[in-house]
């Protein structure tokens, strides 16, 4: 498989396509994560608003 030159090549026959189960089934993961990571921000945004006004308010 590796060269000398320590390069190593793919095999020529590559069984994943657009539309196999395992692509599909590491999209489905990874869009799981974003949408994990994008609503654990919005609720980070939400609390660092809450938390800045509140100290704001017993500041003033």
């Amino acid at each position: 498989m590796c060269s000398e030159n320590r390069t190593c090549h793919r095999p020529e026959n590559n069984d994943f396509t657009a539309n196999s189960q395992a692509v599909l089934t590491y999209l489905n993961i990874m869009q799981s994560i974003i949408q994990r990571m994008a609503s654990n921000s919005a609720s980070c945004k939400t609390w660092c608003i809450t938390l800045v006004s509140a100290i704001l308010v017993n500041c003033s």
